[in-house]
């Protein structure tokens, strides 16, 4: 589902509406299915890998805060969550690196696995958060909150990658958004998705639709 399509459009105003009715774990549980939902509608196959790494960083954490100070029991979660992404991202690399070493007859097969979408944003989101609680930040307690760290629709293919404290206050404590808020949230999505989709046309849409978004935050504001 690329955010330039229309069915991510239908997604997204389904999703606020499910999101804003709920609340308390009921919240964080749609979140976290409807990202599940976003990812499965590329490849629902790569989803069982992505929560698997999930799962393995968030059994992990608990061993790594209490060994504060033992930076070896650090590098090694460390290590078995890089060798994953090494494994999908590098290992044709690496295989073609050492065939320019081997005689033609000796060369080695490259393998060509498929990239999982958005493999990187969330390995380095499960390593920010090992590292975040290396040095001090309480671990997470419940699950389903900490898979929504890493697999939080809008930025687990493209970033940014989040840390604890951004994320998990919100899931706590939601702020309500005003009507001033939520209007101009929707002039970045719309702005957004029409400069992705047909930048020929942005410039005549801005210079359109700004008029029409003046008058309607004036408006509100009354």
């Amino acid at each position: 589902m690329e955010f330039t399509s229309y069915s991510y459009l239908a997604f997204l105003i389904f999703a606020v509406a499910l999101v804003r009715r709920l609340s308390g774990a009921a919240r964080e549980s749609a979140l976290l299915g409807l990202s599940l939902l976003f990812y499965a509608w590329w490849n629902v196959g790569f989803l069982a890998l992505l929560i698997a790494i999930g799962i393995f960083t968030f059994y992990v954490a608990p061993a790594v805060a209490r060994r504060r100070g033992q930076l070896w029991f650090l590098l090694l979660p460390l290590a078995a969550i890089l060798s994953t992404l090494g494994l999908y991202k590098y290992s044709g690399l690496v295989v073609e690196g050492v065939n320019l070493l081997l005689p033609t007859a000796s060369s080695l097969r490259v393998p060509a696995f498929v990239l999982p979408l958005g493999i990187s944003f969330f390995t380095f989101e499960c390593i920010s958060y090992l590292l975040d609680v290396y040095r001090g930040t309480p671990e997470l307690k419940s699950l389903r909150r900490f898979l929504l760290l890493p697999a939080f629709w809008p930025h687990m293919i493209a970033g940014p990658i989040l840390r604890v404290k951004e994320l998990i206050p919100q899931c706590i404590n939601p702020h309500r958004a005003t009507a001033a808020e939520s209007l101009q949230a929707i002039d970045r999505i719309l702005f957004g998705f029409l400069k992705k989709s047909n930048a020929r046309r942005f410039d005549w849409c801005v210079r359109r639709s700004s008029v029409f978004w003046r008058w309607l935050d004036e408006l509100v504001a009354r």
